[in-house]
Order: C-alpha cells, then structure tokens, then sequence
C-alpha cells in the first residue's frame, strides 16, 4: 500500500472501499454471526452484549482488528503505536427500524485530536436500501453540539445526534456503499450514522476503534481497556487486554462479561443521581438473568 492515505484522510475526513478480507471469507463471517444469532440457544444478555467489545467475544473478530491490511494503513495515517480500544457489530435486521443517529464519537470519547480511527468493515452487502452507513465530508473539521434521543430502534445506547438542520445537511450525507470484506477508515469527529434496513436480509457490520497510547479515554463514561495492536503502550494509560495468542477464548469472554458490566455501572451513574441507588441495582446486574430481564424491559437484542 504506497498511496498517501494520510493526506486524503485529514482532508476529507475518511477513505472507503478499501477491501481488505476475500468475499468469500466475509460471507463466511457473516454466515457464523447469524447462526450465532438466530439459531444458537443464548441468553438475552449475550444477544446484546456481544455487540461491544466484540474481539473480546469472537475468535474471528480478534484476528481481524490484527488484519496486516488494515494496520498498514492504521499505521500510516496515526503512527506505528497502535491500540483496540473497542470493537462493535451494528446489526440491522431484515426490514428492522434500527437505525443510528447522526453524530461525532470524538465528542464522546475525550480522545486527542487526530490520535483515533474507526474501520467500518461490511460484513455483508452494504447498500443504501439496507442502511448503510453515511457520512458527512470533511465534517471532522468542526464540532457539532449533540444531544441525546430517546429512541429505542437507535443502536447507540445513549441516543447522541448532533443538532442540525436536515434540509441544509443530509443533502450533503455520503453513502458508503461497501461489498463484504470492503472497509471505511475514518475521523473520529467525523459525522456518521445510517438509516433503517428496508430490505428482506440482515445487514452486518464490524467496526474498530484504533487509538494511539497517548489518548486518555474519559473515564466516567468508558473504560479504558484495550489490546495492543502494534509497537508499544508507552503512556501506560490503557489496561492491556491480553491477545487471544497468548490467552484463550473462555478467558477473554470473562474479561468482556467483567468489562461490560463496569460499563453498564457507567452508564447508570449517568441516568442515576444516589450512588446507594446505583450499588443496589449493580448487586444484581452481575447476575446474566437480572440483566437479560433489564434488556427485554427496554427492548435491546
């Protein structure tokens, strides 16, 4: 890879269509998470929670966030130390309302400027009858305010969107139409979202957060575990999470239950004023049967 993806990246924002697994190979991946999905026996807590910290839960997603292909160009555009901080599937059933708002993870996260990337990998076809992704160019550049929405077909767990006009902005919306095994890099203060699935086949996505040691993730609101993908964690701000090569499956789906469940206490305190309150409630959402509960309640699958 000898093109300048660096200076294409920090002008507009993103480069798509960067294919990086054999379709083949993707249609597989996709083939193992529906079966996962539909026809494997799991618990509620499991169809949810698999969907944050996803390296952590599949073998498959693991081996990808190492992909040389990917890190070449991780590499290029924020420097040769290189961390995992999160991972995610954004699953779009056939003909679902899910959706995702329209927003800046930067405003979210507390990370340095210019120090993180995301690499949205299409599972399966991505096209704009199904929601794909969209993104708004150059938008890196600026800083939006946000609110949070109160929608419960939204896939972000808080709701966040940025306030904007839709006859001045969604025209501008670019749709990143993607084949499986095809990936997007882009900003982490670049604004995305996508629409609801209108078609008859699930829409999948894998998406990875790569960051640099020196960003210090905030804290009240993420964790801040992460796998070291290359060169060195110098600034120690990062848990590192142990790599599947040197650790097991069972294991690290251990660490993803303990890494969940701290981020499900952070998100209450969030909602909730009295810590005693907050304590309470966590007494029991240890247990996979309180929370699968939890999620039916506020319809999360």
């Amino acid at each position: 890879m000898n093109k300048n993806y660096k200076e294409i990246f920090f002008d507009q924002g993103y480069i798509s269509n960067i294919k990086i697994l054999d379709k083949a190979y993707a249609n597989n991946i996709y083939s193992e998470y529906l079966n996962f999905y539909y026809k494997n026996k799991n618990k509620r807590c499991d169809l949810v929670e698999h969907k944050s910290k996803t390296h952590l839960y599949f073998p498959w997603a693991n081996k990808i966030i190492f992909d040389q292909k990917i890190l070449d160009v991780v590499t290029q555009i924020i420097g040769n130390d290189v961390l995992c901080w999160n991972s995610l599937i954004f699953h779009k059933k056939a003909n679902s309302k899910s959706w995702v708002s329209m927003h800046q993870d930067q405003h979210y996260w507390g990370i340095e400027e210019n120090k993180a990337i995301t690499v949205s990998m299409a599972l399966s076809s991505s096209t704009v009858e199904n929601g794909c992704l969209k993104i708004l160019p150059e938008s890196h550049k600026i800083k939006f305010k946000h609110e949070d929405l109160n929608d419960s077909n939204n896939l972000l767990a808080r709701g966040q969107s940025i306030g904007y006009k839709k006859d001045k902005i969604e025209r501008n919306f670019v749709n990143i139409i993607s084949e499986p095994g095809e990936c997007v890099f882009f900003h982490s203060n670049m604004v995305h979202g996508s629409f609801q699935n209108n078609t008859n086949k699930d829409r999948v996505l894998y998406a990875m957060r790569f960051v640099t040691p020196e960003n210090k993730i905030n804290k009240r609101l993420y964790y801040n575990y992460a796998t070291l993908i290359h060169g060195n964690n110098s600034e120690n701000n990062f848990v590192l999470e142990p790599t599947l090569e040197k650790s097991s499956m069972p294991y690290l789906k251990k660490l993803h239950k303990e890494i969940i469940i701290t981020q499900f206490a952070k998100y209450l305190r969030l909602k909730v004023k009295f810590s005693i309150i907050v304590s309470f409630f966590m007494f029991f959402f240890k247990y996979d049967f309180f929370r699968s509960i939890f999620y039916s309640i506020i319809k999360r699958t």
